[in-house]
């Protein structure tokens, strides 16, 4: 959906894309006042999400998805540390057989090291991103800490002024459906459970970055009216 006005600007509405696009028959969605579904889907994530239970119930299946993968990342670590060493030793050898005159500098020998050290940077980042996931505080956090933070993220969001409901709730969900009578959204625990983490450890801000492999928030669903 996109927004649109109405009245010369007095009203706001947000309106379907493919209603706007082609015609009026082409969506059976009629328009929805903007700020009829923005308090829709902020009491939706305040009062369905942000809940105490629900919130413990991420925690804990958070929690068990990364020690089912932290169980296998040393064997993972080591798998990639020993590639990385057979291909710096084949890059070595390469450069050693040129520098002997053994092999010509040419085309074909420019694109064979070109490959080498593509994989190289590939098992580098891959190498990199199993030591961050083994290095991730998020054990630090206890069912107290993600009470605290969703009894204030919720505090906050019903206040339902300014600009920082709505800032949060593009870090929070990726999704929000709407067919004119109820409203399904979608998002990221991970996303919650981060910004938690922050707000322990006193970097608290509009997070920006996620654990993007983990879980997804699932589908919550209320009524505009």
């Amino acid at each position: 959906m996109t927004t649109a006005t109405g009245k010369g600007g007095k009203y706001r509405y947000y309106k379907c894309n493919t209603r706007i696009g082609q015609r009026i028959g082409a969506c059976s969605t009629p328009a929805v006042p903007m700020a009829k579904l923005d308090r829709a889907v902020l009491s939706a994530l305040a009062d369905k999400v942000l809940t105490p239970e629900r919130l413990k119930e991420m925690l804990r299946e958070l929690k068990a998805r990364l020690k089912k993968a932290q169980s296998g990342q040393d064997d993972q670590a080591r798998v990639l540390q020993r590639e990385l060493a057979e291909l710096e030793l084949a890059t070595n050898r390469l450069y050693e057989a040129v520098e002997k005159g053994v092999l010509p500098m040419d085309d074909t020998l420019t694109t064979r090291a070109q490959k080498l050290k593509g994989r190289r940077d590939a098992l580098m980042i891959a190498l990199a991103s199993v030591r961050r996931s083994k290095e991730m505080p998020i054990a630090a956090l206890n069912a107290a800490h993600v009470e605290a933070f969703g009894a204030a993220l919720r505090s906050r969001l019903q206040e339902g002024s300014g600009s920082f409901p709505k800032r949060y709730l593009r870090q929070f969900v990726s999704d929000i459906r709407c067919d004119g009578k109820h409203v399904t959204m979608s998002g990221r625990k991970d996303a919650l459970l981060t910004a938690a983490l922050e707000k322990k450890m006193g970097t608290a801000r509009v997070p920006t970055s996620s654990l993007s492999w983990l879980l997804d928030l699932g589908s919550n669903q209320g009524p505009t009216d």
